[in-house]
């Protein structure tokens, strides 16, 4: 495979078939998203339209993103209702004695971090889940409104982050990372300029 061919990969160019599945029952996706949510980090691998008619004869379309697990935690809040950061693991220096270079690393609280096995658990919708096949390993498929993602353009292969409805495979927002892997450009949901740290969205609440 030469160089060329390795940078410039071409998958996401390929378009696919319309998938349709008939759904037994009123579609009824808020009732889904029970819970607080998970925020993922992850590798895009596809990206495909789904249509939902259900028994009342209405339709959905949905983009449906395969996104390649890398990292992932629950979402939190305070009391207040307010999102706060997660703990992903964090490793503090802690002092053990009175001189400057007596120091140990230890965890920071009890971390967040969802392994992928939790996270298909946490996020699985009986008679959702099995409708998409993930295009690859330790890959998940996540939902999002097709009118909002018409025009999001992303790369096979580009690094991701994302933020789901409640338990569920549903999105909130979705962020691809810029080449530094330290800014983002825009947010596909909110259409915000660029330059923003991830940080920064992901602790707004909508």
């Amino acid at each position: 495979m030469s160089r060329a061919h390795m940078i410039y990969e071409d998958k996401p160019l390929q378009q696919e078939a319309v998938r349709s599945t008939k759904w037994l029952g009123a579609w009824d996706h808020p009732s889904m998203q029970k819970g607080s949510g998970v925020l993922l980090e992850g590798i895009f691998r596809k990206k495909v339209t789904h249509s939902i008619q259900d028994s009342q004869g209405k339709k959905y379309r949905y983009a449906v993103f395969h996104v390649e697990y890398k990292h992932a935690c629950q979402r939190k809040y305070d009391s207040q209702g307010k999102e706060v950061e997660p703990n992903f693991g964090q490793i503090g220096m802690v002092r053990t004695g009175y001189l400057h270079s007596s120091y140990k690393s230890e965890m920071k609280g009890t971390p967040d971090v969802l392994s992928f096995q939790e996270l298909c658990q946490r996020l699985h919708v009986p008679g959702l889940t099995e409708l998409v096949q993930p295009s690859h390993a330790q890959t998940l498929c996540f939902w999002g409104e097709e009118q909002a993602y018409v025009h999001v353009e992303l790369q096979f292969g580009q690094t991701v982050r994302l933020k789901t409805l409640g338990d569920s495979p549903f999105i909130e927002s979705l962020t691809k990372l810029d080449s530094d892997q330290k800014q983002h450009s825009a947010n596909y949901t909110g259409g915000e300029k660029t330059g923003r740290s991830w940080t920064d969205r992901v602790m707004e609440v909508k």
